[in-house]
């Protein structure tokens, strides 16, 4: 048993199926909306997350 997971009483089953899917333009769109807080702009390629 691997030391990384610990025991567990639920009942051991096989994997039936796996599905991957690719996501539409619209979904991608949807999931790539960010709301912005702040718009200051960095120097020199700066981080901007107040480290340099």
């Amino acid at each position: 048993m691997d030391a990384r997971f610990p025991h567990s009483p639920v009942e051991v089953a096989k994997v039936r199926t796996v599905q991957f899917g690719i996501l539409s333009p619209d979904e991608i769109r949807q999931m790539s909306v960010v709301q912005v807080e702040h718009s200051e702009t960095t120097k020199m390629g700066g981080g901007g997350g107040g480290w340099g």
